[in-house]
C-alpha cells in the first residue's frame, strides 16, 4: 500500500464535490452493469438484488458514507471495499465480475466528456444566436474596417460580428461531429482484451446512452482523444474570443470611441474619477491562455506513452479537462455580454471613416470600371492624389458616399443579412444534435432506472 504522503501527491485530494460526481458516474455504470449480469445469468439474482439495493441507497444519500472514507489506491477501491465490507465478499466481490478499473475508468471518462461536449455545444449555439441577431441588428451601422490598426475601407458593425459568426459557427460544427465518439461504450473491454466471461457490453451500452459497445477493444481503453479533441476544438474557439476581445477593448478605448458599453460591463479607476475600464475583456484575454495551455498539455502527457492503458493517458492527459471546459463556458459568458451590449458609435465612425480616406480603394476601382485603366495605374493615381496638399479632402469626401463592398461576399447589408441566414441553419444544426444525444441519455437513463425498479422489486 502506498504511504499516505505518496498516495496524496499520485491521486490527489478529491474534493467532496469531486468525489459525489465519480461516483455517480460509477454508481450508473455500476447498475448497468448489474442489469447485463442479471440478464445474462452470470450472477445469482439476490446477490445482485443486494448490490443493486446497496448502491440505489449510496445514490439516496448522494454517496454520504463514502465522502471521508481513506482511499489509498483510488476512489474505486474505497467503493468495492465499502461493498465488500457491507455485503461480504460472496456478493460485494461479484460487482467486478468481467470488468476491469481500465474498461470501468474509460466509460466514466467518455460519459464526462460526453456530457462536457453537451454542454458546449449549447455554450456555443448560444453564442452563435448572439452573434446573428447582433449581426441583423447593425447591419446597417457604418463602421470602418481595420487592417494593421489603420482605418482600411468602409464596412458595418453587422458585417463584423456577422463574420466572427461564421468562425465560431464553423468551429461549432465541428465540435458537432464528435458525436461519433460517443456512439461506441468502453465498458466490456476490461484491461483492454477482452474477457472469456459470456458478457453482452451492447446491454449497458444502451443502457448508459451509446448506441454500441466496445469496437475495439485495446482503443476502448487506450483511446483519450476524444477529450484532446475536444480541448483542441475550446482552444480554437479561445484563441478567437481572444482576438475578438481585443477588437473590442480597443474599438471602445478612450481614444478611439467607437463603441460604447454600458455601465454594467465596465469598471472604474480608484483614482481617475472619468475613467471607463473595459478590464473584464482583458481577463477573456487573459483566461484563454489557460484552455489553450490544457490542450497542448494533454497531448504532450499522452506523446510516446504505450498504446494501452496507462497512467500518462488516462489520468494526466485529462486531468485539466473539466477545469479546462467551465473555464471556456465562462469565457463564453462573458463574450457572449460584451458582444449583446457593445453598441456602435456611428457618428464617430463616420468621421473616422472620413479621416482615414477609407473609400480610397472603391475610387481606383471606379476609374478601371470607368476609363478602362489597370488597377496598379488607377491605384498609383489615387495614391499620388492623396499626397497632394489639397487632395486629401476631397478623396475623404468622396469617401462618404461610397457604400460597403457588395460582391465578393463583401460587408454590404444584404451580405451581412444572408449571412445571418446561414448562422440560423448553423446553430439548428448544433442545437439539432444537441438535442439528439441528449435525447438518447435521457432515454437510456430512464430505461436504466426502470429497468433497475424491476430487477429490485
Amino acid at each position: 500500500m502506498l504511504d499516505q504522503a505518496l498516495t496524496e501527491i499520485v491521486y490527489g485530494i478529491s474534493d467532496t464535490a469531486s468525489r459525489q460526481s465519480y461516483y455517480r458516474s460509477q454508481s450508473s455504470i455500476d447498475l448497468a452493469h448489474l442489469v447485463m449480469l442479471d440478464k445474462r445469468q452470470l450472477v445469482q439474482r439476490d446477490a445482485v438484488r443486494a448490490l443493486g439495493r446497496t448502491i440505489v441507497e449510496l445514490r439516496e444519500t448522494d454517496f454520504e458514507a463514502l465522502l471521508h472514507v481513506p482511499s489509498p489506491r483510488g476512489a474505486f477501491v474505497a467503493y468495492e471495499e465499502f461493498l465488500i465490507d457491507k455485503l461480504g465478499s460472496d456478493v460485494g466481490g461479484r460487482l467486478h465480475t468481467a470488468r476491469s478499473r481500465n474498461d470501468l475508468n474509460a466509460t466514466i471518462s467518455s460519459m464526462s466528456v460526453r456530457s462536457a461536449w453537451l454542454k458546449i455545444l449549447e455554450t456555443t449555439a448560444q453564442t452563435v444566436e448572439v452573434l446573428e441577431r447582433k449581426a441583423d441588428e447593425y447591419a446597417d451601422a457604418p463602421f470602418p474596417a481595420f487592417t494593421h490598426a489603420q482605418p482600411a475601407m468602409p464596412s458595418t458593425f453587422g458585417a463584423y460580428l456577422a463574420n466572427v459568426g461564421v468562425s465560431v459557427a464553423l468551429i461549432g460544427r465541428q465540435v458537432a461531429t464528435m458525436e461519433r465518439y460517443f456512439d461506441s461504450c468502453p465498458l466490456g473491454a476490461c484491461a483492454g482484451y477482452g474477457t472469456s466471461i459470456p458478457i453482452d457490453p451492447e446491454i449497458t451500452a444502451h443502457l448508459l446512452g451509446y448506441t454500441q459497445g466496445p469496437l475495439g477493444s485495446i482503443a476502448a481503453v487506450a483511446d483519450r482523444s476524444a477529450a484532446s479533441l475536444v480541448l483542441g476544438q475550446l482552444a480554437e474557439l479561445s484563441t478567437l474570443y481572444s482576438r475578438v476581445a481585443a477588437d473590442l477593448q480597443f474599438w471602445s478605448s478612450g481614444a478611439v470611441g467607437l463603441v460604447y458599453f454600458p455601465d454594467n460591463l465596465v469598471g472604474q479607476s480608484s483614482i481617475m474619477p472619468q475613467k471607463r475600464n473595459a478590464f473584464v475583456l482583458e481577463n477573456i484575454k487573459a483566461r484563454c491562455a489557460s484552455i489553450i495551455a490544457a490542450h497542448m498539455e494533454s497531448l504532450v502527457s499522452m506523446k510516446s506513452a504505450p498504446y494501452t492503458n496507462t497512467i500518462e493517458v488516462s489520468s494526466e492527459a485529462i486531468s485539466g479537462f473539466s477545469v479546462a471546459v467551465e473555464g471556456y463556458r465562462g469565457i463564453a459568458t462573458l463574450v457572449d455580454w460584451h458582444l449583446d451590449g457593445a453598441v456602435p458609435q456611428m457618428d464617430i465612425a463616420r468621421q473616422v471613416m472620413r479621416q482615414g480616406n477609407v473609400g480610397a480603394t472603391f475610387e481606383a476601382e471606379q476609374a478601371v470600371m470607368r476609363d478602362g485603366v489597370a488597377f496598379r495605374e488607377a491605384y498609383n493615381s489615387v495614391r499620388t492624389k492623396m499626397q497632394m496638399p489639397s487632395a486629401s479632402r476631397s478623396v475623404g469626401e468622396s469617401s462618404q458616399a461610397v457604400e460597403p463592398a457588395e460582391f465578393g461576399a463583401g460587408p454590404s447589408a444584404v451580405q451581412t443579412r444572408r449571412i445571418c441566414n446561414r448562422l440560423g441553419e448553423y446553430r439548428e444544426e448544433l442545437s439539432s444534435t444537441l438535442e439528439k444525444v441528449r435525447g438518447r441519455v435521457d432515454k437510456s437513463a430512464a430505461n436504466l432506472r426502470k429497468e433497475v425498479e424491476e430487477l429490485l422489486r
